[in-house]
């Protein structure tokens, strides 16, 4: 009987934590996002997602043109809050001093913050990524070519959804990453299938976004001409 009530309530926490939608599409760098930029957007407070990324081309987010493999895990901490942590593999990186290792990997940490607004004002959301690593002073003071690191990047975006249509507009500073103007627009054919389209400052990027249940997310897309990547997100709430 104890283990019949355990399990009952095991499979009853389950189904609240994978039923309950929760805001926000994961990006490849491991914000709430569009296909590499950040939206307007949050998880919601207690929401957690898992997300791994694949990134095949010449312009993937490190080292390009290495294939990145990337694994972040996003939560919701407070209202109104996100945390990040990725990490990024890049597949073909050589250390002659560690034999036998073909890939790098880089760490990053990150925040935002959406502003407590009602509707009908737009959604806006401040944000840092890559908040503690040596990527921070290459990416917001260095003005180096020659320099890895950069991928620190301050930014602003508000954005808005009417009927199946969302659109988000920012402005970022990096040195290596989104610099200027960014913005996306996504079309929501059905509950199941979305469309996104979305400029980073220098490309122009397409996705596809297959949701077989409201807590599992595919994305297949390409970045600039040549890049494809393809993700998958399990949201869940705890």
């Amino acid at each position: 009987m104890k283990r019949s009530t355990q399990a009952m309530a095991l499979a009853g926490a389950l189904h609240y934590s994978f039923s309950l939608p929760a805001s926000g599409h994961v990006a490849h760098p491991g914000y709430s996002g569009a296909i590499s930029t950040p939206i307007a957007d949050v998880l919601q407070e207690g929401s957690v997602a898992l997300s791994f990324s694949w990134l095949d081309g010449p312009d993937t987010y490190l080292r390009a043109p290495m294939t990145n493999r990337i694994y972040a895990v996003t939560a919701g901490v407070l209202p109104n809050l996100e945390v990040s942590m990725r990490l990024t593999e890049m597949v073909g990186w050589y250390d002659p001093t560690v034999p036998g290792v073909t890939y790098g990997n880089d760490r990053m940490f990150s925040a935002k913050y959406q502003l407590p607004l009602h509707d009908p004002l737009p959604r806006i959301a401040i944000g840092m990524q890559d908040i503690a690593s040596a990527n921070l002073l290459a990416g917001l003071v260095k003005d180096d070519p020659r320099e890895y690191y950069g991928h620190s990047t301050i930014y602003g975006v508000l954005g808005n959804t009417t009927g199946p249509w969302s659109w988000h507009i920012g402005i970022a500073y990096s040195q290596k990453f989104i610099n200027g103007l960014f913005g996306s627009l996504r079309l929501q054919l059905s509950p199941r299938l979305g469309f996104t389209v979305e400029h980073d400052s220098q490309h122009l990027n397409y996705g596809l976004q297959l949701s077989p249940h409201p807590f599992f997310t595919l994305q297949i897309g390409q970045i600039g001409r040549a890049t494809w990547g393809a993700s998958s997100t399990l949201i869940f709430r705890l």
